[in-house]
């Protein structure tokens, strides 16, 4: 950075705006292999779907787990601060252990998403299916939209 300094001067912030940064618009869909396309981007919004639906339902489940932890912590609490703080603490430990298990048992139980078979590229996609139509989408550039 001094380096910097002594060759350009010292550094000033410039001012950016949010018209400078804009995000490209995406390639056309090519005229070639169109249905197909549309087939794969299909196949892609239901793979996430089910992604994000298994996401919600694990945070449900979850969620339900430390409610369930905190209302038996609150009981257990209550019935054993008559016999001592000693007792209480020794419960208040193996209680937290317990919970500790029942929340490794719930990330255990979880198909630990299997890392999801990703959807390949779309040319390695088009290939399993038809290599004709992988060839022809290869060469997209150079056939006419005739």
């Amino acid at each position: 950075m001094s380096r910097l300094c002594k060759r350009l001067g010292d550094f000033k912030s410039g001012y950016y705006s949010e018209r400078a940064f804009h995000k490209p618009a995406p390639e056309p869909v090519s005229h070639v292999c169109r249905e197909e396309w549309r087939e794969y981007q299909k196949e892609r919004r239901r793979q996430e779907e089910e992604k994000k639906n298994a996401r919600e339902r694990w945070k449900k489940e979850r969620e339900k787990l430390e409610r369930q932890q905190r209302e038996r912590r609150k009981t257990a609490a209550a019935r054993l601060a008559r016999h001592g703080l000693s007792l209480l603490n020794i419960a208040q430990h193996f209680l937290k252990a317990q919970e500790q298990e029942e929340k490794a048992a719930l990330r255990d139980s979880q198909p630990q998403s299997k890392k999801q078979e990703r959807l390949p590229r779309f040319k390695h996609w088009l290939g399993k299916r038809t290599p004709y139509l992988a060839h022809i989408w290869r060469f997209r550039k150079r056939i006419a939209p005739a």
